[in-house]
């Protein structure tokens, strides 16, 4: 796998990646530390596929803010090291919550 010795990581993506692709979730925001790799999310989520979109969820007022797709509706979001009390991120309901990464995902909307 491309997380080299990172068990831990690789254990986490595994399970939500599989439980986004169970969803029927194409479009998956992501939120991660600078260096927190993002490219084994792709490969879980079997891209290259016509129907995956992955993208990250940044503020306007980041510096890269001006390079968020205003368009982007995510039916799953990773989070790394969001607040314990936010339950809700970008209307969906947070589902997991394991090694630091959260899981906000609509199982119910098939997209």
């Amino acid at each position: 796998m491309y997380l080299g010795s990172d068990r831990g990581l690789q254990e986490v993506y595994v399970a939500m990646t599989g439980r986004i692709k169970a969803a029927g979730c194409g479009s998956l925001g992501v939120m991660l530390n600078g260096d927190t790799p993002e490219y084994p999310l792709w490969v879980l989520m079997g891209a290259p596929r016509d129907d995956l979109f992955v993208d990250w969820i940044i503020r306007r007022s980041d510096a890269t803010g001006k390079f968020r797709r205003p368009d982007f509706q995510a039916c799953a979001v990773i989070c790394q090291n969001c607040p314990p009390e936010l339950v809700v991120l970008n209307g969906l309901p947070l589902k997991e919550d394991a090694g630091g990464f959260r899981l906000y995902l609509n199982e119910t909307s098939l997209n």
